[in-house]
């Protein structure tokens, strides 16, 4: 069953498109099954920059929290607790 359930948010920061940063203008987070990935339902966080090309975009496909190879919920806490030292 597709869900689309879509967030979308202005979003800052950079990403990287070939050798090029660009800047970010907006943030869309989706739960969906994956269609590029062998992972089933997926979490996915795509980042743009509305006032450029359609190729200024970064995106990934990761499991929801708690199903197995999650990594987001495990990889911020540390970097985010040694930076508020």
């Amino acid at each position: 069953m597709c869900t689309s359930i879509i967030e979308i948010a202005r979003a800052e920061g950079m990403a990287k498109r070939g050798d090029d940063w660009f800047p970010l203008s907006q943030a869309v987070v989706a739960y969906d099954h994956a269609r590029h990935a062998l992972l089933g339902d997926v979490i996915t966080l795509d980042f743009t920059n509305t006032d450029l090309d359609v190729g200024a975009r970064a995106a990934t496909k990761q499991p929801p929290p708690g199903r197995a190879g999650t990594i987001l919920p495990r990889a911020l806490p540390r970097p985010l607790h040694v930076r508020s030292r």
